[in-house]
């Protein structure tokens, strides 16, 4: 039972037919898929999360796994009061993913297995899908792909558990170790992970997060597909926590033009603080926003991202990261590409720093990012195309 009643789901097919052929796709092959509404990968994760970031994570390992020449669809957690229909859309993403691309809810491992049937391969994508702070243990499993079976390829693509330790019980632990120890192709997105993975049995490669593989265009598409306007000049200050927007006054008056001051989605904009925040709504106005911006300052790992890959001036602050996570993949980061001078605690180091007068040396960060990039990008395309390890 797929949710579908015969005359929709003909036509529904119809349209994806469509859609395959004009990717490329040989005739055979879209007709076997359409009829048996078939899928190359099925994606599972963080990826309708009401978060910039994590969004744009899931939206580059879906484009990536297309550009591949492959069919992927998304697959939701379970969850037992939502039967029948389809999750939506991710909530910030105004480019709508195809209605063929998301699968129907699923209440129960035994309902979600059906899934083998239609999919070849599944994926566990990037974000703290293993952290036991944001998700229950049948959510955690799901995101270890318990529901697929033996005879399925089983990859997990950069994620991360998002602390240094598993935090859960002896019995939970041992739970998710065995299904870690099943997967063909197991990557994580800092050192941390690889060392947790280790003491369950499992070993693990590190590669960059999925916005850091997928081509240009896709994220180009995006901002080109924003209405906002913007000023000529200005400071993007996008910032996760909301203490990190104080002191940033001598920033300004050192640049000579203003912010555009942004919190993250789910972000109460209206709490007081020195500045006022824009709510950015769509992620397609988010991005716009980063390539359009003249420096950023920023506590987004994220937000460091994407000024690294639209060749931004830029800061990261991480003084209120050490008691929350991520600080790990953020240095990780600007280290492995000489940015480790753009790493503050505070607005005022920025200041004090004289780094508002240096200008980042881009040909030599690419340098170093397109061979981390091509070993990553190496290790995808064997886990998507090649054989198992």
């Amino acid at each position: 039972n797929r949710g579908f009643i015969a005359e929709r789901e003909l036509h529904l097919g119809w349209i994806r037919l469509f859609h395959m052929l004009a990717r490329g796709h040989p005739v055979s092959k879209a007709v076997r898929y359409c009829l048996g509404w078939k899928f190359d990968v099925g994606i599972t994760g963080f990826w309708r999360v009401n978060n910039y970031g994590g969004e744009l994570t899931y939206y580059a390992l879906y484009n990536i796994v297309r550009d591949m020449g492959l069919e992927p669809i998304f697959i939701d957690y379970r969850d037992k009061n939502k039967p029948g229909g389809a999750p939506q859309s991710p909530p910030l993403l105004g480019t709508r993913y195809p209605f063929y691309s998301i699968a129907r809810w699923y209440g129960t491992k035994a309902e979600q297995e059906e899934l083998n049937s239609r999919v070849s391969m599944f994926v566990v994508g990037s974000d703290q899908v293993w952290n036991k702070r944001f998700v229950d243990q049948d959510t955690l499993e799901c995101y270890a792909l318990d529901f697929v079976h033996d005879d399925r390829k089983k990859i997990a693509v950069a994620a991360s558990f998002g602390t240094d330790t598993f935090e859960g019980t002896d019995e939970e632990r041992e739970s998710f170790a065995r299904l870690l120890r099943r997967f063909d192709h197991l990557s994580v997105r800092e050192k941390s992970a690889v060392d947790i993975c280790e003491s369950m049995g499992a070993k693990a490669t590190i590669i960059k997060d999925p916005v850091m593989l997928c081509d240009m265009r896709h994220f180009e598409a995006l901002a080109d597909a924003s209405k906002a306007v913007y000023p000529r000049r200005y400071v993007f200050n996008y910032m996760m926590f909301a203490v990190n927007f104080s002191g940033m006054e001598a920033i300004y008056d050192r640049l000579g033009y203003g912010p555009i001051t942004a919190a993250n989605a789910s972000s109460d904009v209206n709490q007081k603080i020195e500045y006022p925040r824009t709510n950015m709504g769509l992620l397609e106005n988010w991005m716009k926003c980063v390539r359009g911006a003249s420096f950023v300052i920023t506590d987004s790992f994220h937000g460091t991202v994407f000024s690294i890959l639209f060749k931004k001036q830029f800061v990261t602050l991480i003084g209120n990261w050490e008691e929350r996570s991520g600080v790990g993949r953020m240095t990780t980061l600007l280290e492995s590409l000489g940015l480790e001078n753009r790493i503050f605690r505070r607005s005022q180091d920025v200041v004090d720093s004289g780094i508002l007068d240096e200008t980042i040396d881009y040909d030599a960060v690419y340098e170093r990012l397109d061979r981390s990039r091509e070993s990553s990008i190496a290790w995808l395309r064997n886990a998507l195309l090649g054989g198992s390890e």
